[in-house]
């Protein structure tokens, strides 16, 4: 059963790295689609929330690990992520 998860893992990886990492323009800085967060608080507006619409103040309370990553950092990680396309960036104290 591991090794099937395993497998599972290693698809998704192979899938991801498959696509092509989308451009940032200017434009898409300007104005972000709501599945990607490519800044610092998400847009310039400086929200530092999701505009995505499926969760919300009725359903946040169901939410889950999905997945977690260790970076072996014991500081905190003070940077929000950046997603653009699926794919996320994450720095870390120290740039590990």
């Amino acid at each position: 059963m591991r090794s099937r998860a395993i497998m599972k893992l290693a698809a998704s990886i192979a899938a991801c790295w498959s696509r092509p990492y989308p451009t940032v323009t200017d434009a898409r800085v300007q104005s972000p689609e709501p599945a990607n967060w490519l800044q610092y608080r998400g847009n310039y507006a400086g929200w530092g929330y999701s505009p995505l619409e499926r969760t919300d103040r009725r359903n946040v309370g169901k939410l889950q690990l999905a997945w977690s990553y260790t970076t072996g950092q014991t500081e905190g990680h003070q940077a929000p992520p950046i997603v653009n396309g699926g794919y996320m960036d994450v720095a870390t104290p120290g740039s590990r």
